[in-house]
């Protein structure tokens, strides 16, 4: 799959689609991206954080963060 960068309007900061997805809590598309083996270990440039580090700490989404944590997890397996 190929990295595809956004601008985060609400931070200015080139992120990946599946952090931009987790800012704006699209469930239904992070789950899109999941299943067709989007890399969940992209760094955005400003925070060096994943978009699990993005939902636990800048969206304050538990939920998610640990829904991404478990699906990177099961597929390292």
């Amino acid at each position: 799959m190929q990295l595809i960068l956004s601008l985060c309007v609400s931070t200015a900061t080139p992120v990946s689609i599946l952090h931009e997805l987790v800012w704006h809590r699209n469930y239904e598309a992070i789950q899109f991206l999941i299943d067709r083996g989007i890399d969940m270990t992209i760094k955005d440039y400003r925070w060096n954080a994943t978009a699990q580090g993005w939902a636990r700490y800048a969206a304050n989404d538990e939920k998610t963060a640990q829904w991404l944590e478990k699906a990177e997890r099961q597929r390292e397996q």
